[in-house]
């Protein structure tokens, strides 16, 4: 069985939805690599690390994202020329979420 489930940033903002959410379309992780630390560190959210450096991710495909409230508020960046494309809530600075390119950036309704 799958449903879909609401993503949102900090303040409430930023909201979205995740469609067809099932153990077959949905991986969680702890991710300690050294971007990602540097991404949160960049936005002022170290808070988001563990004790470890790591920090939850849940991995799932663009095409089943999309943006319900708040899109003007998404801003993408990218720490080095070969890095992944970081997405965030600028009006609280949450991580939203990676990308590989721009073009595969989540979509908004």
């Amino acid at each position: 069985m799958s449903k879909n489930a609401t993503l949102r940033c900090s303040c409430g903002r930023v909201r979205g939805v995740v469609t067809n959410v099932s153990p077959s379309t949905v991986n969680r992780a702890v991710c300690y690599c050294d971007d990602r630390q540097a991404f949160l560190h960049h936005l002022g959210r170290a808070d988001l690390l563990d004790a470890h450096g790591g920090t939850d991710i849940v991995q799932v495909a663009p095409a089943r994202l999309s943006f319900v409230q708040g899109q003007e508020r998404v801003v993408g960046l990218r720490l080095t020329s070969r890095g992944l494309y970081r997405w965030y809530a600028n009006c609280c600075r949450a991580p939203l979420g990676n990308t590989l390119s721009p073009t595969a950036s989540p979509t908004r309704r």
